[in-house]
C-alpha cells in the first residue's frame, strides 16, 4: 500500500471516527475541484463578524435606540414578509410530498451501495435534538395555555369555543409539527443531495450555483453563504436565549431561594456554552450522539410520566379533538395571513401572527439554515423518502404526541384554574412547569419531573450549539482550517453573543433574541 493510499485511509478514518460519516475525497482536492479558494472562505467570516461586531456596538453604545429600531424593523418585516413565510411554508409540505412519492424518493443520498452511519434511533434522537427540540419543549405547553384566555387574540376560524383546548393544540400541532418539519427536511435533502450525490461541499453555494452562470457563481454563493452564516448565528442566539430563560424557571422551581436576575441567565447561557464547546471538540459521535440520544431517553420518560400519572382520560380524549381541528382546519391555518389588520400597518405588537405563525416559521426557517448542514452531515446511506417521511412523519408525530400528553396535561390544569393561563401568558417559560406541578401534586413526582425537565433543557440547549457550530463551521470553511479548535472558538463566540445581548438588553431582551 502507497504512502499516499495509507494517508488517505487514515483521514478517512479519522473523519469517520469523529462524525460517523464516510466522505472519502480529501478536503483540499474536494476544494480545489470545485474552485474553492480561503480567499472566499475569509469574506465569508468578515461579513459575518462585521454585521455581528457593528449589532453589538449600536447595542452597548444605544440601548434604547437600538431596541426601537429593533421594534421599527420588525413591524416592517411583519406587514410586507408575514404572508410569503407562511406561504413558503405550505409550498415546503407539498414540495415534500412530491419528492417523497414521486420517482425521486428511490434515490439513495451517497449513491446505491451507500450505508446509513447511525441506527435509526440515534439517527431521528439527532434530528429532534437539532430541530425542535428547544422550541417544542418552550411552546409545546405555553402556547395552547395561552390561547385558552379571552382576549388573546386567538383566531377560531369557525371553531366551535366547546372545543377551546383542543383549538390550542391543534395550533401547536400547525406551528411545530407539520408544517414545520417539512422546512427542515427540504433544505436539508438539498444539501444533502448536493453533496453526495453531485459530489459538492456541505455548503450552500454549493447547492445552488449550479443554478447561476459561471462567471456569477463566486459573488452570487459569497454573498449567499454569509446571509446563511448570519441567520444560523442569529437563529442559535435566540434559541439559546429562549431555553435559557426556561433553564433559568425550572431552576426556580427546584431552589426556590434562588433569585432570578439577568446575571443568572448569562451565566447559564456561558455554563451551557462551555459544555457545547467541549461536546464539539469530541465531534458527532463521541459528543453530540450520546448527549441527543440521553435527551431522547429523557423526553420519554417526561411523556411517560404525564400520560401515566397525569389526565389520562383527558389526554386521551383531547388527542381525538385536537387532531380532528387540526385535520378540518388544516388548510385555512396554512393561508391565514392576518391580511385585514396587515392592510392597516399595525405596530408588530398589535398584530396576532408576529408573535405566532410568522414568528414560529420564520424561526424554523433560521433553524433550517444549520439544521440542514447538520441533517446532510449524518444522513447518507438514506433514501429520499425514507429521508423525508422519517423527518416530517416521524419527527412531526413526535411533536404532536409530547404536545398532546405534556401539552394537554397543561391544558387540562389552566381550564381548571386560569390563574395558570395568566401566569403563563406572563412568563411563557413557565408553562411546562405549570404543566408538570399538577402530575400527582401531594407527592414527591412533580419535584421529580422538574429536575427531568431542567436536565433535559440543558440537554438541547447542549445539542442545538453543536449542531449549530458544525453546519456553520463548515458553511464558513470549504476551503480554510475546520480544525476542531476554529469549532470550538466558533461556538464561544455564539455563546459569547447571546450573553452579550442578555447582559446589554436587560428586561427586555426576550423580545430582542425573538426578532434575530
Amino acid at each position: 500500500m502507497s504512502e499516499d493510499t495509507t494517508k488517505l485511509s487514515a483521514e478517512v478514518a479519522e473523519i469517520e471516527k469523529e462524525t460517523g460519516e464516510i466522505d472519502p475525497e480529501p478536503k483540499d482536492q474536494r476544494a480545489a475541484r470545485l474552485g474553492r479558494e480561503k480567499t472566499h472562505d475569509f469574506i465569508v467570516r468578515g461579513i459575518a463578524v462585521g454585521v455581528v461586531a457593528l449589532m453589538m456596538i449600536i447595542a452597548v453604545t444605544n440601548p434604547e435606540g437600538f431596541l426601537n429600531g429593533v421594534g421599527g424593523i420588525r413591524t416592517v418585516v411583519t406587514d410586507y414578509c408575514s404572508w410569503f413565510i407562511i406561504l413558503c411554508t405550505f409550498l415546503t409540505l407539498v414540495l415534500c410530498a412530491y419528492y417523497a412519492f414521486s420517482k425521486y424518493g428511490k434515490i439513495r443520498l451517497g449513491g446505491k451501495d451507500a450505508k446509513p452511519a447511525f441506527t435509526y434511533f440515534s439517527w431521528m434522537a439527532m434530528l429532534f435534538a437539532t430541530g425542535q427540540g428547544v422550541g417544542l419543549v418552550f411552546w409545546a405547553v405555553a402556547e395552547p395555555i395561552y390561547m385558552l384566555l379571552p382576549g388573546s387574540g386567538y383566531p377560531f376560524l369557525g371553531v366551535p369555543e366547546t372545543f377551546l383546548g383542543a383549538n390550542g393544540l391543534a395550533w401547536t400541532f400547525f406551528h411545530w409539527g407539520i408544517p414545520a418539519w417539512p422546512i427542515y427536511a427540504l433544505m436539508s435533502l438539498f444539501m444533502a443531495y448536493s453533496r453526495y450525490n453531485m459530489h459538492k461541499d456541505n455548503t450552500y453555494r454549493g447547492s445552488i450555483e449550479n443554478l447561476f452562470p459561471k462567471g456569477a457563481r463566486v459573488p452570487v454563493g459569497i454573498i449567499v453563504e454569509a446571509i446563511v452564516v448570519l441567520v444560523t448565528i442569529f437563529g442559535l442566539t435566540t434559541s439559546l436565549g429562549l431555553a435559557s430563560f426556561q433553564f433559568n424557571t425550572g431552576l426556580q422551581h427546584i431552589f426556590p431561594q434562588l433569585e432570578a436576575s439577568t446575571a443568572l441567565i448569562a451565566g447559564i447561557v456561558i455554563f451551557f456554552g462551555l459544555i457545547a464547546t467541549l461536546d464539539v471538540w469530541f465531534g458527532i459521535v463521541k459528543g453530540i450522539k450520546k448527549v441527543s440520544n440521553m435527551n431522547a431517553i429523557l423526553s420519554f420518560v417526561l411523556v411517560g410520566s404525564c400520560f401515566i400519572l397525569g389526565p389520562t382520560l383527558y389526554i386521551l380524549g383531547v388527542f381525538n379533538e385536537s387532531m380532528a381541528v387540526f385535520i378540518d382546519q388544516f388548510m385555512l391555518y396554512s393561508g391565514y395571513s392576518e391580511a385585514f389588520n396587515l392592510a392597516f400597518t399595525p405596530d408588530y405588537l398589535e398584530t396576532w401572527n408576529t408573535w405566532w405563525s410568522f414568528f414560529i416559521f420564520s424561526w424554523c426557517f433560521a433553524f433550517g439554515s444549520f439544521t440542514a448542514g447538520f441533517i446532510s452531515t449524518i444522513s447518507r446511506g438514506r433514501t429520499i423518502k425514507e429521508f423525508l417521511l422519517s423527518i416530517c412523519g416521524v419527527g412531526g408525530g413526535v411533536c404532536i404526541i409530547w404536545t398532546t400528553v405534556v401539552g394537554g396535561t397543561g391544558v387540562f390544569a389552566a381550564l381548571q384554574d386560569l390563574s395558570i393561563a395568566e401566569a403563563v401568558t406572563a412568563d411563557s417559560s413557565t408553562g411546562l412547569f405549570y404543566a408538570l406541578n399538577s402530575v400527582m401534586p401531594a407527592t414527591p413526582i412533580p419535584f421529580i419531573l422538574t429536575i427531568v425537565a431542567t436536565v433535559l433543557i440543558g440537554g438541547y440547549i447542549v445539542t442545538t450549539v453543536d449542531s449549530g457550530v458544525v453546519a456553520v463551521s463548515s458553511f464558513m470553511s470549504p476551503k480554510a482550517n475546520e480544525s476542531r479548535t476554529f469549532k470550538a472558538i466558533l461556538s464561544l463566540c455564539v455563546v459569547a453573543l447571546a450573553a452579550f445581548f442578555l447582559i446589554a438588553c436587560g428586561q427586555q431582551v426576550l423580545s430582542t433574541i425573538q426578532f434575530t
